[in-house]
């Protein structure tokens, strides 16, 4: 199994992990005054939105094959230096926004903050593992 086969297989196991404490959180009948019952919430939304764009990032990857070839594919593209903007800046905050979501979760109060620090680290792990293929894909 490739490396890319590896990383989409563990995001797949995020994204159901993910959807199971969405709907356990959706489930549990609290009420979220204060932002600290709030922060832990807010954190596992950021955990799910940045596994998004992280499922959109690998997606492109397979569909170029490698980060090498979507790199040369983008120098013929009409928007290129667009795309490559956009790319990098989703790929740098697929690290940030998790780091964020970590934070936000562990100052929270209430049920979901395991959940919310859980699924950041985790998305924070594979931003980790996405920034160690990217290095070595251009050796």
């Amino acid at each position: 199994m490739t490396g890319l086969g590896i990383e989409a297989a563990l995001e797949g196991a995020l994204a159901v992990f993910v959807t199971g404490v969405w709907w356990r959180v959706g489930h549990k009948k609290g009420e979220y005054i204060g932002w600290r019952y709030k922060a832990p919430v807010a954190g596992l939304a950021l955990s799910t939105l940045i596994l998004a764009v992280q499922l959109m990032l690998t997606g492109l990857e397979a569909h170029f094959g490698s980060l090498a070839a979507l790199d040369e594919a983008s120098l013929h593209w009409r928007w290129s230096h667009l795309l490559d903007g956009l790319w990098l800046c989703s790929f740098f905050a697929t690290g940030l926004l998790p780091f964020c979501g970590l934070v936000l979760a562990a100052v929270g109060k209430g049920r979901p903050r395991l959940p919310g620090v859980l699924s950041s680290a985790l998305v924070l792990g594979t931003f980790l593992f996405n920034l160690f293929l990217a290095v070595n894909s251009f050796h």
